[in-house]
């Protein structure tokens, strides 16, 4: 993914940061780092590289990230997949990044990305037009 294309614009256009190299720091799957390191280009790109094993459930990587961050602080946590928006968005919230780029979601509004029931309620309650019928599934017997 072009982060550094991305968040550039953002980076340039937030006076605190603006002048200040970009830094990024990538933590992702240990196979995806494997291709990085056979593709030398991209992984020049970030400044630091974390894998992970079981990336999407390990929890060690938010606490990795907390030291990282402890360290030489973030500007910006961004994600690849839907499923780090919630990790993400929590991450941003706790170092205080939730408003460091215009259209960052801090925890409140990826909640709204990732549970859909929760959108549609909102949405509903806000008076969006017509939608569709709707209810959270409890368990798989719920849709029988």
């Amino acid at each position: 993914f072009p982060f550094a294309l991305w968040l550039a614009d953002g980076h340039a256009a937030t006076p605190a940061l603006a002048g200040r190299p970009l830094r990024l720091t990538l933590f992702c799957p240990r196979a995806a780092a494997a291709e990085l390191a056979d593709d030398r280009s991209e992984a020049r790109k970030y400044h630091h590289i974390e894998a992970f094993d079981a990336y999407e459930t390990n929890g060690l990587l938010e606490l990795r990230a907390v030291e990282l961050h402890a360290a030489a602080p973030f500007d910006a946590v961004v994600f690849q997949v839907e499923q780090d928006v919630l990790r993400a968005a929590r991450l941003r919230t706790e170092f205080g990044l939730a408003r460091a780029y215009p259209g960052a979601l801090g925890l409140e509004r990826s909640l709204l990305f990732r549970d859909k029931v929760l959108m549609k309620e909102r949405l509903a309650a806000r008076g969006f037009g017509a939608l569709p019928a709707f209810e959270r599934v409890q368990s798989p017997r719920t849709l029988l």
